[in-house]
C-alpha cells in the first residue's frame, strides 16, 4: 500500500513537472518573438472556453487592468496571431479566436504584396481568406499575416499558409481555405500585445 501511494505520488509529481516544462517551452517561444518585437505586453493562462457550439472563444486570465482593451490581438508561439480580444471585465478578457464566426482580420500574403482581403472563421473548417483580387498569383504552402491596416493589429503576425485556392477567371475576387500554423484548441498561454 505504501509502495502504490509513493507511486502515484511521484507519478502525479511527474505530470506537473512535464507540464510546467511544456508552458516553459511556450513561453520562451514567445519571449523570443515579443524580445525582438520590442512591444509591450502581457502573458496570460487561458482559463477556459465558451460553451456554445456556434462560437470559438477563450477566456484569459488577465483584463482591462493589466491594460488589455478590446480589439488587441493575441499571439502564441513565434508570433502565431491565434485572435483578437472582444470582451473585458477588470480581470478577466474574452478572445475570439479566428475561426470563430464572426472573426473578421485583414490579411496579405507577403509574397505577392497586392494579395490582400479578410479572413473570416470558418469554424472547424480552417479559415477563410476572402475578397482577394483575382489577378494575384496564389499558391498552395504560401505563409499569410496580419496586413497591418487594422487598429491595434500590426502587420506581419503569422496566420497561417494558403491550403487550397477557388477562383473563377469571370469573377473580380478569389479566395483561399488557410491552415492555422497552431491548434487552436490546445492553447494554454498566451500573450496580448498592448501598444498597437
Amino acid at each position: 500500500l505504501v509502495l502504490k501511494s509513493t507511486i502515484h505520488k511521484l507519478k502525479n509529481e511527474l505530470a506537473t513537472i512535464q507540464g510546467l516544462e511544456y508552458e516553459n517551452t511556450l513561453l520562451r517561444k514567445q519571449l523570443n518573438f515579443l524580445k525582438t518585437e520590442k512591444s509591450a505586453y502581457r502573458v496570460a493562462s487561458v482559463t477556459g472556453t465558451l460553451i456554445d457550439p456556434q462560437r470559438n472563444v477563450l477566456s484569459i486570465n488577465k483584463g482591462a487592468k493589466d491594460g488589455i482593451k478590446k480589439g488587441m490581438p493575441v499571439v502564441v508561439d513565434d508570433g502565431v496571431i491565434i485572435g483578437t480580444i472582444y470582451l473585458v471585465s477588470d480581470s478577466v478578457s474574452y478572445v475570439m479566436l479566428l475561426n470563430d464566426a464572426k472573426s473578421n482580420i485583414l490579411a496579405r500574403v507577403p509574397s505577392a504584396p497586392e494579395a490582400k482581403g479578410i479572413i473570416k472563421g470558418n469554424f472547424s473548417l480552417g479559415l477563410l481568406f476572402t475578397l482577394i483580387p483575382i489577378g494575384q498569383d496564389l499558391k498552395p504552402d504560401t505563409l499569410v499575416t496580419t496586413s497591418g491596416l487594422q487598429e491595434y493589429i500590426p502587420q506581419s503576425l503569422v496566420i497561417g499558409t494558403i491550403s487550397s485556392i477557388e477562383k473563377k477567371a469571370t469573377d473580380l475576387f478569389q479566395s483561399a481555405t488557410i491552415t492555422p500554423l497552431v491548434d487552436y484548441k490546445n492553447i494554454s498561454l498566451v500573450s496580448v500585445l498592448l501598444t498597437y
